[in-house]
Order: C-alpha cells, then sequence, then structure tokens
C-alpha cells in the first residue's frame, strides 16, 4: 500500500535496490483509493519513490450505463497535494469516445480517487438521427456519474468556438412521423 492507493505489480515481486530503490512496476494495477476502490487502473507503469510518492501513467476502464467498457490512457497517475491519487489523461476526438450511447465526447479527463465521478472538461454532443438539426459540439466540464449521465444545460451556453447557442424542445402534431 503506498499513500491512498494499493498498488498490484504483475509478478507480484517488488525489487529493491541499494538506498532503499525501488525497481519501477510494468504491467500494474492500482486501486484508489483502499477503501472506497472507486477508480482502477490497468497496465500502469508506475514509480515509487516513497512512501508517499508515486508516479506514472495506465489504462483506465470506462463502464457507460449499458456495461460498455472504453480504456483510455491517462498519462499522468500520481499523488496530489493532499496525498490523494489523482490522474489526467486526453481523449481525442478522432478517438471516438462515448458518454454513452447518447453522448459522444473528446478533450481532457481526471479522476480524483475520494471522488466516485469522472471529472470531463472538453466537448460532447448528443447522437440522434434528426438530419434536420445539426450535431453541434458543447462545451462541457462535469463531474459525472458514468451510471446516471447528466450534461449540465445553463443559460449561456457555448459551443466549442464560443458561439452561443440554446437548447429547446420541439413539439409537432402530426399523425405521420416523417412530418
Amino acid at each position: 500500500m503506498f499513500a491512498d492507493a494499493r498498488i498490484y505489480p504483475d509478478s507480484s515481486r517488488v525489487i529493491i535496490r541499494k538506498k532503499a530503490k525501488m525497481e519501477p512496476f510494468q504491467d500494474a494495477k492500482v486501486v484508489a483509493n483502499y477503501i472506497t476502490q472507486y477508480h482502477t487502473f490497468y497496465h500502469c507503469n508506475i514509480a515509487v519513490t516513497a512512501r508517499r510518492m508515486y508516479s506514472g501513467k495506465g489504462l483506465y476502464p470506462y463502464y457507460d450505463l449499458d456495461s460498455n467498457k472504453t480504456d483510455f490512457v491517462m498519462d499522468r497517475i500520481y499523488l496530489d497535494s493532499t496525498g490523494q491519487t489523482a490522474a489526467e489523461g486526453r481523449i481525442g476526438e478522432k478517438d471516438n469516445f462515448h458518454l454513452s450511447k447518447r453522448f459522444d465526447y473528446y478533450g481532457d479527463v481526471s479522476v480524483i480517487a475520494y471522488l466516485p465521478t469522472i471529472i470531463f472538461n472538453g466537448s460532447t454532443r448528443m447522437n440522434h438521427n434528426c438530419v434536420n438539426f445539426p450535431r453541434s459540439w458543447v462545451a462541457l466540464a462535469a463531474n459525472i456519474d458514468p451510471a446516471n449521465i447528466q450534461i449540465p444545460i445553463s443559460e449561456g451556453m457555448k459551443d466549442i468556438d464560443k458561439n452561443n447557442i440554446v437548447a429547446g424542445m420541439a413539439w409537432r402534431e402530426s399523425k405521420t412521423l416523417d412530418s
């Protein structure tokens, strides 16, 4: 156990050299924090430099509401200034990542061990089949629970180019679906 996390080396072996220098872990698993176990990272390369200091990178498994799993890279897994495990990564637009089957996303992603949610700071858009309405990317900065996706909508919403956008409903009174 290191700080607030449990780190599991793939070989279950820890090699300690002179002056208590540990060999970095390859393909390790990190569970943070060890009490709540909200977040798990796989295939991690972790360097432990002190009892309360480690850093590395690894994969984060994201499960949406329908239990679809998508792994994305956390480029930085580390202890923050409060001694909590934190991780940061980036999901590119070309990665074709989905928060759920209804929402696409790209941008920065981070986790903090004591929070059950994931912090997304980037752009999202709705998936719909309406050819009359474009699927615009909307700026998003929110803590998201993958089991209960709620995109915050507020006055003064902007798209990724800082243009104003509006949200609303269109009601149609028709007996035919294609009108």
